[in-house]
């Protein structure tokens, strides 16, 4: 998986070396669809993180002024819902309801630690 950093005069809430982490940790099967991994500061469609079939591309749109531990489980937390998101085959570029996003909250809640963990880990 190719991973693009946008230039933006802010950073992001991850970085590439905190997605590689999280990328270790989950079953490959989460990342396998995805061929690019985009990081913008201009949101792609609705959501945060957007999912491109046909490109094989995400677009994780999350720009922070500063970056903290309550941004980062944030910005960890919709990463999860949009890998989840990948493997349901849901549709794309609609905002999320609130009833869908809670059918993903238990495969959130099943990584969420171990990401926290191993993409806050000090080298």
């Amino acid at each position: 998986m190719k991973i693009l950093v946008y230039n933006y005069k802010e950073q992001y809430a991850l970085s590439r070396k905190q997605v590689e982490a999280i990328k270790a940790v989950l079953p490959k099967e989460y990342f396998r669809p995805i061929r690019e991994f985009h990081f913008t500061h201009t949101p792609r469609g609705v959501e945060v993180f957007e999912y491109q079939e046909e490109e094989k591309a995400v677009h994780f749109a999350f720009p922070v002024k500063e970056k903290t531990p309550e941004t980062t489980v944030t910005a960890i937390e919709e990463l999860l819902i949009g890998l989840a998101r990948i493997k349901a085959a849901t549709r794309w570029e609609f905002p999320l309801r609130v009833q869908e996003r809670k059918t993903y909250m238990g495969f959130v809640e099943l990584w969420k630690a171990k990401c926290i963990e191993s993409a806050t880990k000090k080298p």
